[in-house]
């Protein structure tokens, strides 16, 4: 079964994954991201003098904390026996798993994003993911179009790092809830931006 998950997983992703990118962890306990902000940009040195140093900031928010995620199924002998096909059951039955599977996996993903009632998880300052004091947040909602658009990417673009370095962040994927996927679509039509649901 767990060959048939991972198989199904591997061959037909979650479009969701896409917006998402591997991380080693060597253990359960909770960790901090520390890496180089963007004052770690590479200086100019002239001929003979000495190289910069650069910053490394070492209050990173929370790294992802490494979790099981398990489920045991139950088939009786009975339902096996008056099955008219045993080897239908347990296609149906791993259908079902891999459903679930995938359901779990589109869960975790989306956790930190949805956390806050859709304001993103918890930072270090106090502040949600997505606040106004970070220039990431409109402050009205607006309809999925080539205006909002523009602006939400636009924000991102412009985001900055502790020391006020930009971040040069290039959006590259628009998560949207099913109901606003077509809708989404139609206005990233004949652009390099994909469109995933949640």
């Amino acid at each position: 079964m767990n060959a048939v998950l991972a198989r199904a997983i591997e061959v037909h992703p979650p479009a969701i994954l896409a917006a998402t990118h591997e991380m080693s962890a060597e253990d359960f306990r909770e960790h901090r991201l520390v890496g180089l902000s963007a004052s770690g940009k590479l200086k100019k040195t002239p001929e003979g003098d000495s190289i910069k140093n650069v910053t490394i900031d070492e209050s990173g928010e929370a790294s992802p904390v490494l979790s099981h995620y398990a489920a045991n199924f139950h088939v009786t002998r009975e339902a096996v026996i008056n099955s008219a096909n045993s080897i239908n059951l347990e296609t149906q039955v791993a259908r079902k798993m891999i459903d679930g599977a995938m359901g779990t996996l589109r869960d975790v993903i989306l956790e930190p994003i949805l956390a806050n009632d859709g304001a993103g998880q918890t930072l270090l300052d106090g502040k949600e993911t997505f606040h106004s004091d970070r220039g990431n947040l409109a402050e009205t909602g607006a309809m999925i179009n080539v205006t909002s658009l523009t602006a939400a990417r636009a924000a991102l673009m412009l985001q900055k790092d502790t020391q006020g370095a930009p971040l040069s962040i290039t959006p590259a994927l628009l998560v949207v809830p099913p109901d606003l996927l077509t809708q989404a679509e139609q206005v990233v039509a004949g652009r390099r931006l994909p469109c995933a649901d949640q």
